[in-house]
């Protein structure tokens, strides 16, 4: 059972990364809302190394449960196959561990949805103010730095004098 009770904990800590991902995408959301580029950015990084051990973690998984599953005399990579070959004390252990970390997962999903939506929404807002502005304004850009960007007015010359 050792190797089941290595599986638990991997996925207690696949369901925390989720549950990391989660919140930086919530606060990805509020600084775009905000219009605060250091913070996008700095979720942006966030996002990209949690992503990164998701993979790393997701890897650990399979090998727990291949390990797991050969322990039983069966080959599988899925969780879901390994229950029915475990004992009921570690198969409801290892279900309530799946159930945490599904609706983790679907957590994230949804808001990894939102937060494209939003962004997308929002480039597409910027898009449009700025084909409006550059009516009146033209070479206004939008800048990385998240602000608007005019070229130099030429000197106005009053001529009523």
């Amino acid at each position: 059972m050792e190797h089941v009770e290595r599986l638990c904990a991997v996925l207690s800590e696949e369901t925390a990364l989720c549950d990391a991902l989660a919140r930086v995408l919530r606060d990805q959301q509020a600084a775009v809302v905000r219009l605060r580029a250091d913070a996008i950015v700095s979720c942006l990084a966030e996002r990209e190394s949690l992503q990164a051990q998701l993979l790393a973690i997701a890897r650990e998984r399979r090998e727990s449960v291949r390990a797991a599953a050969a322990e039983h005399g069966a080959t599988t990579t899925s969780a879901v196959e390994l229950l029915p070959l475990l004992p009921a004390k570690p198969q409801a252990a290892l279900r309530e561990k799946l159930r945490r970390l599904r609706a983790a997962l679907l957590e994230t999903r949804a808001l990894e949805r939102e937060t494209a939506r939003l962004v997308g929404d929002g480039l597409g807002t910027v898009n449009e103010l700025l084909r409006a502005l550059r009516a009146f304004v033209p070479g206004a850009r939008y800048g990385a730095d998240a602000a608007i960007a005019t070229p130099d007015a030429p000197e106005r010359v009053d001529r009523h004098v």
